[in-house]
């Protein structure tokens, strides 16, 4: 087994090694919220919801980060639950707006106007080489958009997969390279996706496969770092990849959610730290960045 970088072989740039710095930025659909649906809505009935009740991944991660490299960090989080790659592009979020018939607002971590990555690249802009790491997560509502259309009828997706998979390609490379414009020098990370769908639609793994292949090459050609989603929910239990969901995801609560538990964006987290190359700072914590 070859221990070439893909992306070396290829002759394309390697991805972006950037230190952590004063700001860290989190990016993308609920999994970068921290969403978990039967507790927003437990919160909104009672009236106790905040944003700082979902840490998700991202909170995780900073911990990580803080603890392992000594580097304190300040999280501004744009992430909106059920953006898309075309809704990231177009804004505004519409979970901050009115959703899900509720009727009134729902406050995200951080607030904006418009759409996400245009204020993702005006924050990355008036802070420049202040943000590291960058973390993405988006793509997944692309594609349960086609599973739920087809009824999870896996022919139906099969047929409908390649327009989602060009259309993913070109409106993530324009996320990824507003990002990379904008911050030549800071380091990105992209969450690919865990198959929420296994229980319904048996074989749509392979399905799946084949988008993260798109969103690993994605942002290696905008020199981020791809961070195995996959690997760490579906697979966090070696051989067993119904009892990884169930630990995971909330998939065989009674709501059946198929958000991260606590447990699952733990995981995350560890996989983006994985994935950030910040491990080297733990051996050399005088290291800088551009390595």
């Amino acid at each position: 087994m070859s221990d070439v970088d893909p992306a070396r072989a290829s002759g394309a740039p390697p991805p972006v090694f950037d230190s952590p710095k004063a700001y860290t930025l989190a990016l993308g659909d609920s999994l970068g919220f921290g969403h978990q649906s039967a507790r927003i809505a437990s919160d909104l009935a009672d009236g106790t919801y905040v944003p700082d009740s979902y840490p998700g991944y991202v909170v995780p991660l900073e911990q990580l980060v803080e603890t392992k490299t000594q580097r304190d960090q300040t999280v501004v989080n744009y992430a909106c639950p059920g953006e898309t790659t075309d809704s990231m592009i177009a804004g505004p979020c519409a979970f901050a707006q009115t959703v899900l018939g509720l009727g009134y607002p729902r406050a995200l971590h951080n607030d904006y106007s418009g759409s996400q990555l245009s204020a993702a690249v005006a924050f990355l802009r008036a802070h420049r080489g202040k943000v590291a790491p960058v973390t993405v997560s988006i793509g997944a509502n692309d594609l349960l958009a086609l599973a739920d259309g087809c009824q999870q009828d896996m022919t139906c997706v099969a047929q409908g997969l390649p327009a989602v998979l060009e259309g993913l390609d070109r409106r993530l490379s324009r996320i990824l390279g507003g990002l990379r414009t904008a911050a030549p020098d800071t380091e990105i990370l992209v969450l690919t996706l865990y198959n929420p769908i296994y229980f319904v639609a048996p074989g749509s793994g392979a399905l799946v496969g084949q988008v993260n292949a798109v969103l690993a090459a994605v942002a290696r050609r905008h020199r981020a770092r791809p961070v195995d989603g996959f690997a760490a929910i579906n697979l966090g239990i070696p051989g067993d990849e119904t009892a990884s969901l169930c630990t995971f995801t909330l998939l065989c609560t009674a709501e059946a959610d198929i958000h991260p538990s606590d447990a699952g964006y733990a995981r995350l987290a560890e996989a983006f730290w994985l994935a950030s190359g910040y491990q080297r700072l733990t051996r050399h914590p005088h290291a800088h960045s551009h390595a």
